[in-house]
């Protein structure tokens, strides 16, 4: 049935007989009585609930800004933020922008030791790895170029100079892309990083890394990390989203304040439940694996463990807490005192075998995963800890 003349024709000729609540008003009023008086129900203007006056009662009512109906709290809004982020992330790297041949640029930055000596010169020193032919083969074909005029093998190259190397039809090698947003606000981004994945563009990887993969979904904010991980690592990476930010959350790193919790699953059964590795680390990397190396006249190094669990297999659960912050120092410390973390493509390799930085999509994991960190917040100063969760192969087990 339908009132004739509608409710407002039914309260002027019967007042609020047999009629319970008010009638809503498609006006500034909002709410009538039977009186056809303004009542004190008020819209919310963002989600546009109805709101009694007890409602407006709410700490949550904030016209026009929202309203109990509507209030979500800062973890309510965090999670359906990163839930978003996550999504967007998962289509923007769907196909992988490095898996579809692309023409690729490489600068190459000409330092003083080269200054005046050939071209061809130059690019073997920088990239040894490739071989003279290669490179004799780039400059013959105008691959080399500076300020986009090519550039013959026997140009005398000039300190400070901005080479570019050109490769058509680049089409990089595969990389998990798993990424997991964990945390953001105005200061910080943390992510959850999978692995195999470089961070940043170097050798064979330059549109699949981190860095690239992530801009799409901060297009202005100009991300910068703050420390790092191995290709190989997975974990908490926490970047900061403004110059800034990185200037103040830098020196917490440089310094050695941070604190950082990594899982690692090694080769043999530690007899100690808790141990420690100082062995200085050098500060160069071998040019042919990548890798370092233990030296005495290195850089001071130390790194705590803590046995979580040993398994049948001959392999152990460690904790590892890194004190200084040495490239590939878990790493090479566990390797060093005996016990090499499963999968280590490069200081578990058995002798003969080629070493490898990354490794692909298809290969076991190397089993080390950044747990936790510990950092102060640049904004308020107060201590904040992020946590990745445990990958499969460390799960399962009490702490």
């Amino acid at each position: 049935f339908q009132l004739d003349g509608g409710i407002l024709k039914y309260f002027e000729e019967c007042g609020g007989e047999h009629y319970d609540g008010e009638c809503f008003v498609f006006d500034q009023r909002v709410a009538v009585d039977a009186a056809l008086e303004e009542t004190d129900t008020q819209q919310c203007y963002a989600c546009q609930a109805v709101l009694t006056p007890e409602d407006q009662q709410s700490p949550h009512y904030d016209p026009p800004n929202g309203c109990p109906k509507c209030y979500e709290t800062a973890d309510q809004k965090l999670t359906k933020r990163l839930t978003q982020l996550n999504e967007q992330f998962r289509q923007a790297t769907t196909p992988l922008p490095g898996s579809l041949p692309y023409h690729n640029v490489r600068p190459m930055n000409v330092p003083l030791r080269f200054d005046h000596q050939p071209l061809v010169d130059f690019l073997i020193g920088m990239h040894a790895q490739l071989g003279r032919e290669f490179w004799q083969a780039a400059c013959d074909n105008g691959r080399v170029t500076y300020k986009d005029e090519p550039l013959t093998a026997d140009t005398a190259v000039r300190a400070g100079w901005r080479v570019e190397h050109h490769v058509p039809q680049t089409v990089e090698p595969d990389v998990n892309a798993a990424v997991t947003f964990l945390y953001e606000d105005e200061q910080l981004l943390v992510v959850n990083k999978p692995a195999p994945l470089p961070m940043h563009p170097s050798g064979r990887f330059n549109r699949n890394t981190l860095v690239n993969l992530l801009e799409p979904a901060y297009p202005s904010a100009q991300l910068r990390t703050v420390h790092r991980l191995d290709a190989n690592t997975t974990g908490v990476l926490v970047m900061a989203r403004k110059r800034n930010v990185a200037a103040k959350l830098s020196p917490q790193f440089a310094n050695n304040c941070v604190q950082k919790i990594y899982l690692a699953k090694v080769i043999g059964c530690p007899q100690k439940d808790t141990f420690a590795c100082d062995q200085p680390i050098a500060a160069d990397a071998t040019q042919a694996a990548g890798t370092r190396t233990v030296e005495a006249a290195g850089r001071r190094a130390e790194t705590q463990f803590r046995v979580i669990d040993r398994d049948d297999d001959g392999t152990a659960l460690v904790e590892c807490r890194p004190v200084t912050g040495r490239t590939n120092q878990i790493r090479l410390h566990l390797s060093h005192l005996g016990f090499p973390i499963v999968g280590d493509p490069a200081y578990q390799a058995s002798a003969g075998t080629t070493k490898k930085q990354t490794l692909s999509v298809d290969d076991p994991p190397m089993c080390l995963h950044a747990w936790k960190i510990t950092i102060e917040h640049p904004e308020t100063g107060e201590p904040i800890t992020f946590e990745a969760p445990r990958p499969g192969w460390a799960n399962g087990i009490e702490d």
